[in-house]
């Protein structure tokens, strides 16, 4: 629902900001007062091609703001949200700024988006129709969507877009699989090689830091040699080093602690140093005993080296890299040799949506049928009282067909509804987008919004002229339509006809003025005594006359 609308330099509106109620909202004022403007301004709002001749004389741009509550509207809180765009507590800003070079910006909640974004996202929220302009409900998509509507088969008809859809992606990948054989062979090839080399190489995970600390050893033999013998020399109890003295040591101050205990902690004490030491010696002994320097070793930890480090630049960083690709590996090899049974599935899975989708689709075009010939019979119904007893209202399935003659399933099913109408006796049957007159058109679409009321998801429906070329009990009519609409929706509808505007809960008087030697257009909500003149010059052209005022006051009070 359309909450406020702020105008800057559109035309002759300079400074404008208008909120709107629920229900039935009458804008009126006299000819060439601005209620085209208006209604231009809210087209612009919405998502109407730029034109920088609306840009206010004297100024650089136009910016037209509007609210919008999409509490109530499904499909617009969807569309948001498939966006990551959120309303605040179901409010919704929408704002368009056109300069004179030409260029613009549009943005929802703040964020830029492009013109066919906003003007998808406004279809969800408006169905604003001006005379000899295209507007939504003109639209293929749109009349598709609200005969399923209609015949309760919206779930069924997005079942079947959803089958085809899968369809195409089965298709896609069908032949992507059969236009990749060669290429599968040569993956195929390459996966084997990688893997039988791998295993072959059968490699250890740690393998390479431990055969590079031991090349470090073999790289410094000599130190290693001189440093160990050293060591021994000076510390070895055999060779007269350390450890025979500091025994000596040990037999003496064992002695004198048993003459004197105090010496107890001492001598502990130096026996765990002793024997620490002579645990070091040994094991220095020990790593002597089991050095290897010979060259066979050498050059057989240089290969190994170089055989992991090849297979590190082809397979991965590290070794255990190189073991995951590995195992990543067999596991594709297993998909690619399975290809046959793949093919099979895929065929299968294909096969049996495809018969799933053409039996819904045959389903949706009977439902459709049954839809269209009630919907036919009740809009018919509805043209009569509006001044149009001859015309005739047909919805057309159209199909296309394949060169053996059957019906092509498309993601909309078998069926393409368009709307059509043969106005006068005698006309043939057109679509509703292609009928000239502009009163017919305005006729046509309302009798068409009073069936579909119920069944719409849209909630603002903006009427300009829709009474043009009419009176007496047509437009009496035309007001009940708009009023029984507006029990449902949010009804703006731009009038020159006082029978339609008495019947609104709310009135909107736009009028032309003087401001600063400058003509603007001003917009604001009328009632009491200003909403009478407004209604008896709409009456008789004149808004002071005692006997406008009087049946101004009559027809008021007869409608309210």
């Amino acid at each position: 629902m359309l909450d406020s609308v702020q105008i800057r330099n559109y035309a002759l509106i300079r400074h404008q900001e208008i909120s709107f109620e629920p229900g039935f909202t009458v804008l009126t004022g006299e000819t060439g007062s601005g209620k085209t403007v208006f209604a231009g301004a809210l087209r612009f709002l919405f998502g109407a091609k730029p034109d920088t001749g609306v840009i206010t004389e004297g100024e650089d741009e136009t910016t037209v703001t509007g609210t919008v509550d999409v509490c109530g509207n499904e499909e617009a809180r969807k569309w948001l949200a498939a966006r990551e765009l959120e309303s605040e507590e179901g409010t919704v800003i929408l704002r368009r700024t056109l300069r004179r070079t030409g260029k613009g910006t549009q943005t929802i909640q703040g964020v830029s988006v492009t013109r066919g974004d906003l003007e998808e996202f406004a279809s969800l929220l408006i169905d604003a129709h001006a005379q000899h302009e295209q507007m939504t409900l003109l639209k293929p998509a749109r009349q598709r969507q609200l005969l399923d509507r209609y015949a309760r088969c919206l779930d069924l008809a997005e079942s079947v877009a959803a089958g085809f859809n899968r369809l195409c992606e089965l298709q896609k990948k069908k032949e992507q699989m059969h236009s990749d054989e060669r290429e599968r062979a040569r993956e195929l090839d390459l996966l084997r090689y990688g893997v039988d080399e791998i295993k072959a190489a059968a490699l250890r995970p740690g393998e390479e830091e431990e055969a590079e600390a031991q090349l470090r050893i073999i790289g410094q033999a000599e130190k290693i040699f001189a440093h160990t013998e050293a060591f021994t020399e000076a510390v070895a109890e055999s060779s007269g080093g350390a450890l025979k003295s500091l025994r000596s040591g040990l037999q003496a101050l064992r002695h004198l602690s048993g003459v004197d205990e105090r010496l107890a902690g001492s001598l502990a004490r130096f026996e765990a140093a002793f024997y620490e030491l002579e645990d070091v010696a040994g094991d220095v002994q020990d790593f002597a005993g089991k050095l290897s320097f010979d060259p066979e070793t050498l050059e057989t930890l240089q290969a190994r080296l170089h055989q992991i480090r090849r297979l590190e630049s082809k397979y991965g960083e590290t070794v255990e890299d190189v073991l995951k690709y590995a195992a990543a590996a067999e596991v594709r090899i297993g998909e690619l040799e399975n290809f046959d049974t793949a093919c099979e599935a895929l065929e299968k899975e294909q096969k049996q949506l495809e018969a799933e989708v053409l039996r819904q689709a045959v389903e949706l075009s009977r439902i459709r049928r049954k839809g269209a010939a009630e919907l036919e019979e009740k809009i018919q119904s509805m043209l009569r009282p509006l001044g149009m007893k001859k015309a005739i209202f047909k919805v057309r399935l159209d199909q296309k067909f394949n060169d053996q003659g059957q019906p092509i399933c498309t993601v909309n099913g078998f069926d393409t509804p368009v709307f059509c109408i043969a106005p006068n006796e005698g006309e043939a049957l057109k679509p509703l987008s292609a009928i000239a007159s502009g009163g017919e058109l305005s006729r046509i679409l309302l009798s068409v919004k009073s069936v579909f009321v119920s069944v719409d998801n849209i909630e603002t429906m903006l009427f300009d002229e829709v009474d043009s070329g009419v009176g007496g009990e047509v437009a009496l009519t035309i007001a009940s339509r708009l009023e029984e609409i507006a029990s449902k929706k949010q009804v703006l509808c731009i009038t020159h006809s006082a029978s339609i505007a008495a019947r609104a809960e709310h009135h909107i008087l736009i009028r032309k003025e003087g401001v600063d030697g400058r003509t603007v257009t001003r917009l604001e909500p009328v009632g009491g005594e200003s909403r009478v003149s407004e209604i008896a010059r709409m009456l008789a052209g004149n808004a002071s006359a005692d006997i406008s005022l009087t049946h101004a006051r009559e027809l008021l009070r007869r409608e309210l």
